[in-house]
């Protein structure tokens, strides 16, 4: 059985430690919800492999709060799991609203 990744997600790239998950569109509450049942089913999957992670927003039109609330427990697990979380083509009103969600730390921004 096929399980499509959900409109939000352009691609998932893998490399031998990182995958490369490129977002597209609005990112909210919703979106946010669709992406994480899609994680949790590929973490199913045989022969998944946990990696390091590089989110690319730059094809994202719209997010809001809601969402950064989801995407950082995400992260949180992730960075408890020992694995790192990169950001890449994030603009600065929504590293801002990291900045003031006191979240920022959990990333690393290239």
């Amino acid at each position: 059985m096929s399980h499509d990744a959900p409109p939000s997600i352009s691609s998932v790239e893998d490399y031998p430690t990182l995958r490369i998950i490129r977002l597209r569109g609005p990112i909210d509450q919703t979106t946010v919800s669709e992406i994480d049942n899609f994680r949790k089913w590929v973490g199913k999957q045989h022969g998944f492999k946990q990696k390091n992670i590089l989110l690319d927003f730059r094809q994202v039109t719209h997010m809001d709060t809601a969402a950064v609330a989801e995407i950082m427990q995400a992260v949180s697990e992730l960075k408890n799991a020992h694995f790192r979380v990169g950001v890449v083509h994030l603009s600065e009103m929504y590293r801002d609203m990291l900045r003031v969600l006191r979240v920022d730390g959990w990333l690393e921004f290239y």
